[in-house]
């Protein structure tokens, strides 16, 4: 299984230029454009403010970056021409067994800040046990 925690990178800008409907607006198409990328069996979230969790089951390392690699090109389409040229920052962790969900998400949580911190704009992928 991948479990990927995506966060949108300076969406406190769009929030302050455009305001908080246009962002929520923002966020609830960018949802639903990302779910057009995914598997019936794969699960999107918003798990709070412009973060996302997206749970991949029976995902090896390479699945994963293929599909996470189309959600980042699917976010530069979605974004292009509206309120805000977007990004998203990815953190993407695969493991080969059975872990509480929580813990997978601060996994996954931990390399999306692991990217932020190095530029942003990006996927750090990491092998979980």
């Amino acid at each position: 299984m991948t479990i990927a925690y995506i966060d949108v990178d300076n969406f406190k800008s769009i929030d302050d230029r455009y305001g908080h409907a246009a962002g929520d607006e923002f966020l609830i198409g960018l949802g639903r454009h990302i779910s057009t990328r995914l598997r019936a069996t794969d699960h999107l979230a918003r798990v709070g403010g412009d973060e996302f969790a997206i749970a991949l089951p029976e995902t090896d390392q390479v699945s994963a970056r293929f599909v996470l690699g189309e959600i980042q090109s699917a976010m530069k389409r979605f974004s292009a021409g509206r309120i805000s040229n977007a990004t998203i920052s990815m953190g993407a962790v695969t493991f080969s067994s059975d872990l509480d969900p929580e813990a997978m998400i601060a996994v996954a949580d931990r390399a999306m800040y692991g990217i932020k911190q190095q530029g942003k704009n990006n996927i750090e992928y990491r092998m979980g046990s």
